[in-house]
């Protein structure tokens, strides 16, 4: 039986692999997950991670709503773009 070498498997893996950032969301959800799995010790503390959660949520919503726009925008430039190829 062929010997396999893991290592070169996982390296050519590992620098194959696309080194994506991740977006916005992704910190805001890890953020709340987070926040949700703190207990606070006053009600001092609880009130200040209702408030950040609410903010967070605010944050998602913004941003759900500038990527939607952006997305909007590349289409409109893409189609001036092609208008002005032909």
């Amino acid at each position: 039986m062929p010997k396999i070498d893991f290592d070169a498997m996982t390296r050519s893996f590992l620098l194959s692999e696309e080194h994506e950032s991740p977006d916005t969301l992704s910190y805001v959800q890890a953020i709340t997950e987070i926040l949700n799995r703190m207990t606070p010790h006053s009600i001092r503390e609880s009130r200040n991670i209702a408030v950040m959660k609410g903010h967070l949520k605010e944050i998602g919503r913004g941003t759900k709503r500038m990527m939607a726009e952006n997305r909007q925008l590349q289409e409109r430039l893409t189609v001036l773009e092609e208008e002005k190829e032909k």
